[in-house]
């Protein structure tokens, strides 16, 4: 089954997922206050000199079940100290204060935009996990009525050890069609700004699991020569804004990402 959005839900998808949301983090519950002593483990600090290497880092990070792994793979210390609050808003002409980054000017706010932006994308996580191994339908609805047999099942189901066997087939942009298309570029270029990065860009991978095949969104920024993770979407493609895996066959996968 293949998710379907009008062009301008995509347009409105690629402007709050990079206006409102971003990547994940989960080590320590805080970090310190900045400037002092024992900073917590870097994210991002891996220097992926493609798209491609970042994405293969992540998926690496969900087959082997280590949210460490997964988050080396993001751009959240960067997005925590790059995010630039006032052109966010002039961007989208509103302010989304309670669901959005603050000001990472002082240095209270970049603290915290680290820990919201890294939960954003553990969020999205969680949920690929859920889409690939569980028989529930993961579309961000409330599953009810449920019992504690139905709950049962399912944390039986979600056991990341099944993930062992999560195999990436191919990663490219979700769009042939639009991938140097002159607009698209600019645009592009207006969201890396947000975010004091150099560049941004999507791409999708094409996974086998237990002789399933699913396709698997993300956007990433550029900051000097380091690629880094933003968000486990990919709004020009059929991803979901859940970060849930989208069954896909072979044929489809190529027909979709050639632009047809």
């Amino acid at each position: 089954m293949r998710y379907v959005r009008s062009w301008l839900t995509i347009a409105m998808a690629v402007v709050l997922t990079l206006a409102g949301s971003g990547p994940a983090w989960a080590a320590a519950p805080f970090p310190p206050p900045s400037g002092s002593a024992g900073s917590p483990r870097s994210y991002g600090s891996p220097a992926f000199a493609t798209p491609e290497d970042a994405v293969r880092h992540y998926l690496a990070g969900i087959a082997a079940g280590d949210a460490g792994e997964v988050l080396e793979a993001t751009a959240v210390d960067d997005i925590s100290t790059g995010f630039r609050f006032a052109q966010s808003v002039d961007r989208v002409q509103s302010m989304v204060l309670t669901t959005g980054l603050a000001p990472a000017e002082y240095p209270l706010f970049s603290d915290m935009d680290r820990v919201f932006a890294a939960s954003q994308i553990l969020v999205e996580a969680k949920m690929l996990v859920y889409s690939l191994l569980s028989t529930e339908t993961i579309d961000g609805s409330t599953i009810a009525p449920a019992d504690k047999a139905r709950a049962d099942a399912f944390v039986a189901q979600v056991d990341p050890s099944r993930l062992a066997g999560l195999t990436v087939l191919d990663i490219r942009y979700p769009n042939a069609k639009w991938e140097h298309d002159g607009k698209n570029l600019k645009n592009e270029a207006s969201y890396a700004a947000i975010y004091g990065a150099d560049g941004f860009t999507q791409r999708v991978a094409l996974v086998s699991l237990d002789g399933n095949l699913y396709e698997v969104g993300f956007s990433l920024l550029r900051y000097g020569d380091r690629w880094g993770i933003s968000d486990q979407v990919a709004p020009l493609g059929d991803t979901t804004v859940l970060g849930a895996a989208v069954p896909i066959t072979l044929e489809e996968y190529g027909r979709h990402t050639s632009g047809e």
